[in-house]
C-alpha cells in the first residue's frame, strides 16, 4: 500500500472537502457519479491519478469545485498535457484512467505493461523489487 487517500488533507486550493470515500480528484469517476459501486478498478484509477500527479504535479481533471470535476468526469476525456512526452507512459496512464471500470487495466496488466517491461525500464529496476511488488499484487487480485 502506498498510501491510505482516506488520510489525505483539504485542498486549501479547491477547498473541496474529503469524502467518506476519498478526495474527489482521487476518487474513480464511477463512485463520483454513482453509476456503479466500485470494486478494486477504483484503487487503479487512483494509482493512475498519483502516477500523473508524480510526472505532472497537477491532477488529471482540473477542477474548482464537485460540480466542475463531475461534468468534465461526464465527458470521458483526459487531455495529455504537454509535459508527457513518453508515449509509453501516456499509454500507460489511458488505461489507468479509463473511465469505464469494465475496460480498465487491472494491477496485474498494468506491471506488465511496456512502461515497466521494456528493456529500458528493466535497466532502472531492480529484479528484487520488481518480485516483491509482483508477488505482492497477485495475493491481492486473488
Amino acid at each position: 500500500k502506498i498510501a491510505d487517500f482516506g488520510l489525505a488533507k483539504v485542498d486549501v486550493r479547491t477547498k473541496m472537502d474529503i469524502t467518506a470515500l476519498g478526495i474527489p480528484f482521487n476518487m474513480a469517476p464511477e463512485l463520483l457519479l454513482c453509476t456503479s459501486p466500485g470494486n478494486n478498478k477504483v484503487d487503479i484509477w487512483s494509482v493512475g491519478v498519483v502516477l500523473f500527479q508524480l510526472r505532472t504535479h497537477e491532477y488529471p481533471i482540473q477542477a474548482r469545485s464537485i460540480l466542475e470535476l463531475t461534468k468534465k468526469m461526464e465527458s470521458g476525456r483526459i487531455i495529455r498535457p504537454s509535459s508527457i512526452q513518453d508515449d509509453q507512459l501516456w499509454n500507460l496512464l489511458t488505461q489507468l484512467l479509463e473511465f469505464d471500470p469494465n475496460r480498465r487495466i487491472s494491477a496485474e496488466q498494468a506491471l506488465q505493461h511496456p512502461y515497466f517491461t521494456s528493456p529500458q525500464a528493466q535497466v532502472e529496476i531492480n529484479p528484487l523489487s520488481k518480485q516483491i511488488t509482483q508477488n505482492d499484487i497477485s495475493k491481492h487480485e486473488s
